[in-house]
């Protein structure tokens, strides 16, 4: 089931991966939290990867609300480093701030910006793993880090920029 927000957007292609791969992150999920993560990982250097098991243009989890919050001092100050990132860059996600501890963002919009320049492959699953090496029963994919579905939350949380 589509978003109106997903219907107003074209999608890019995302391939499957054919060709072995080495990262050194691997997201388990196209979700705009692993998409914010991603990026800033990508600033300091490292080669990230996001892949999914779903098709993303039909994913509904980033057709939400796109409210992001932060409860914790923690959560707080990753915000607002996000909001701060947002603005300075003119990011193009028609960002509200509601409260200094909650932003709305076009979830699309964001993860799509997010994304750009890292590699998202999608209608990929993991078959087997052994250790730092993935296999989707049709190529490898080896990671010093591989960052795992992450457990449904209300809140919003960023950890690594």
């Amino acid at each position: 089931m589509h978003s109106l927000w997903q219907e107003k957007i074209e999608f890019p292609y995302y391939p499957i991966l054919k060709t072995d791969k080495q990262v050194d992150i691997l997201y388990l999920e196209a979700s705009l939290q692993n998409a914010v993560e991603a990026h800033f990982q990508k600033e300091q250097g490292k080669s990230v990867m996001i892949m999914e098991e779903k098709t993303i243009a039909d994913m509904t989890e980033l057709g939400g609300m796109g409210i992001i919050k932060g409860e914790t001092k923690e959560e707080i100050k990753d915000l607002h480093r996000l909001r701060d990132y947002i603005q300075g860059r003119n990011i193009p996600c028609d960002m509200v701030v509601e409260s200094d501890t909650c932003i709305w963002v076009h979830p699309i919009k964001l993860f799509l910006f997010m994304t750009e320049g890292i590699d998202v492959y999608e209608q990929m699953k993991v078959m087997g793993r052994k250790g730092n090496k993935l296999d989707t029963g049709t190529v490898y994919i080896t990671a010093d880090t591989v960052v795992e579905k992450k457990r449904k939350r209300n809140r919003f949380m960023f950890t690594h920029f």
